[in-house]
């Protein structure tokens, strides 16, 4: 409830307040869609990445510094992957980190089943 700004800088400022799970207090996801077309690649990641490319403009930067050349990036996701957890872990890895890409291979088409995407 305070701006991201303040949370990144102060103590405690990434202290969890709200969860999904059968304990969870009120269960209001978020939840937010963004376009993607085939060739792009999409970011999953916890905070202990985002904590130190804490802006789109950061994590633009960052990832695309890791990835291999586009001639090679849909074959080595997983190399990019590891890259940006290093990278993290020489930040002070002071949390999780978790990453995960997954490449769009093809737009999502009519009568596709749901959460279907890969292009199969």
């Amino acid at each position: 409830g305070i701006d991201p700004e303040v949370a990144l800088s102060v103590p405690g400022g990434h202290a969890i307040t709200a969860w999904l799970g059968a304990d969870a207090d009120d269960l209001a996801p978020h939840v937010a869609t963004r376009a993607a077309g085939p060739g792009d690649l999409v970011l999953v990641c916890s905070d202990g990445l985002w904590n130190d490319a804490p802006t789109d403009q950061a994590m633009s930067e960052l990832v695309t510094a890791v990835l291999p050349p586009s001639t090679e990036r849909l074959d080595r996701v997983g190399e990019a992957c590891e890259r940006l957890v290093t990278w993290a872990n020489e930040q002070g890895g002071a949390d999780n980190i978790t990453v995960a890409l997954a490449r769009v291979l093809r737009a999502p088409r009519a009568g596709d089943p749901p959460g279907r995407r890969d292009g199969t």
